[in-house]
């Protein structure tokens, strides 16, 4: 049973989801439209995009992060996108959690670093988007850890093998 919930669920309300598990209740939170929903047995978006993400070969998920990252730096030059740059913000914090696991601990370290100063980005854009210089400051950064991303994902070498 899924429960679109607008307000604190009722006592009934959660007992109907606890019907589905027994023991938890699994909860979607869309921010942008202040919803909320929870289920007991529905597949939220986010476990989806996890799974599939998680299909990929490590290279191919960094070469993901990486692209992300491009994408930040080319998006920041433009005032009118800062929601895009959000929720770009926001996968590619995701793309991390579900990876560094998998690396030794001075690259996940450094992967850790890199989704803490995603998330500094996005706090800090919320005031900051419309000042140029900012914007240009991010572009610069990301792009640097696009491409710090790609080295470390082994990519470019098997390029320039081909060659």
């Amino acid at each position: 049973m899924i429960h679109l919930l607008r307000q604190k669920a009722t006592r009934q309300q959660v007992d109907e989801m606890l019907q589905e598990l027994g023991s938890f209740i699994k909860l979607a939170v869309d921010v942008q439209r202040n919803n909320t929903a929870t289920s007991g047995r529905c597949m939220s978006n986010l476990e989806q995009r996890r799974s599939r993400y998680l299909q990929d070969a490590l290279p191919i998920r960094l070469g993901g992060l990486a692209a992300n990252l491009s994408r930040i730096a080319s998006f920041s030059k433009h005032d009118g996108v800062r929601d895009v740059i959000s929720s770009i913000l926001l996968e590619s914090r995701w793309f991390i959690e579900w990876t560094a696991k998998e690396f030794e601990i001075s690259k996940a370290a450094e992967l850790v670093d890199l989704q803490r100063q995603l998330a500094r980005w996005d706090l800090e854009s919320r005031q900051n988007w419309h000042d140029e210089g900012w914007r240009s400051m991010i572009a610069a950064e990301a792009s640097q850890w696009s491409q710090r991303i790609l080295e470390m994902s082994g990519l470019l070498q098997k390029f320039d093998r081909k060659e």
